[in-house]
């Protein structure tokens, strides 16, 4: 008999659960923010007792019913609206943004939270007759070792978000269809290299990478092969064709893209918005099946690959030995850990 799947195992055990916390995903960040997120509060759930719910029918990247219009669903899911508006994140702590230096320009908006948690937490006990953990519950980021169920020794925290990757990355039917047209349109060889090279509004949040950067990590770890791209801008692909032209380039980019604006994207009509995921889930089914993935610190595409891929992952602006300790941290510290690692390159 072969060994139950640890997506099964998650189910049974998450189903065996009384105190529910329901998580409402999608709210206002890119996909893989949002299921980075999301893998952070399963196992927060896992850490406490908790059972994990879902909230997704508003999810930013869904078309109608959220989650389960691209994955299968692995527990339980709340429908209720006023999810919408009150099942929303907490924020840094008063001292942790006195900290930061934002005190001051948050204050207000970390009020307007509180208020709205407070009356979640109202409606929840109204629904539910009970108390009911939601998304402001879960303050921390998974750190250390933990207990999974069914396993008996104790897992990293890297260990315990690729196990709960294999709960949750779980394409429909629906999607696993297209996903597998799209794979064999790009007809990749069975030795294959990815990358992400991002554009769109990713600079607001920290500087991008010129297009030499990866071309140069290119010409070390893939000369010669073949590579896909997983990007949002067209020009950069055809950048990169240009500055090493002994590559086989592939990619599912349109060339019309000129950039991801997440806040545009989220407002597209249902059946652009399903072409357009299904296009960016194959790409990253494909990179996560790479040889070798190159992919910087600071996008979430690429975090989250460079987590889940180990060694076959090479990040371009950090020090892979430290990477264990780069994959809880904030953009905005990220950010700071690929500038200096640069800078203190550009010096040698």
């Amino acid at each position: 008999m072969s060994p139950q799947p640890f997506w099964q195992i998650y189910q049974e055990h998450n189903e065996s659960l009384k105190q529910p916390l329901v998580w409402h995903t999608g709210v206002d960040a890119g996909f893989f923010a949002e299921y980075s997120a999301m893998l952070n509060a399963m196992l927060y759930c896992i850490d406490r007792g908790y059972q994990f719910r879902l909230y997704s029918a508003d999810a930013n990247y869904g078309y109608a019913d959220g989650w389960t219009d691209y994955f299968k669903p692995f527990c339980p899911e709340e429908t209720a609206a006023w999810h919408h508006r009150y099942n929303i994140y907490g924020v840094a702590s008063w001292r942790e943004l006195h900290r930061r230096g934002t005190l001051r320009t948050m204050a207000l908006w970390k009020s307007k939270l509180a208020l709205r948690h407070i009356v979640g937490h109202a409606r929840a006990w109204m629904q539910y007759g009970r108390h009911v953990r939601l998304s402001d519950s879960v303050k921390w980021m998974a750190d250390g070792a933990f207990s999974l169920p069914g396993l008996s020794e104790q897992v990293t925290v890297n260990e315990a978000f690729i196990a709960l990757d294999s709960v949750a990355w779980r394409f429909n039917a629906t999607t696993q269809a297209e996903v597998d047209y799209l794979a064999q349109t790009l007809r990749l060889p069975r030795d294959y290299a990815a990358l992400q090279i991002r554009g769109g509004d990713k600079v607001t949040e920290t500087a991008l990478l010129p297009p030499e950067r990866y071309a140069a990590a290119v010409e070390r770890y893939a000369a010669g092969g073949h590579v896909l791209v997983l990007t949002d801008d067209y020009t950069l692909f055809e950048r990169l064709q240009q500055l090493v032209p002994t590559v086989t380039w592939h990619t599912l980019c349109d060339p019309a893209d000129r950039g991801y604006v997440n806040a545009a994207f989220t407002r597209t009509a249902a059946a652009d918005k399903r072409q357009r995921m299904v296009r960016f889930l194959a790409t990253m089914h494909l990179c996560r099946k790479a040889g070798r993935f190159i992919g910087s610190i600071t996008t979430g595409p690429s975090l989250y690959l460079l987590r889940i891929m180990g060694r076959r992952a090479v990040p371009i602006d950090c020090d892979p030995a430290v990477l264990p300790t780069i994959f809880t941290r904030n953009i905005a510290e990220r950010s700071r850990v690929a500038m200096d690692y640069l800078a203190e390159e550009k010096k040698k």
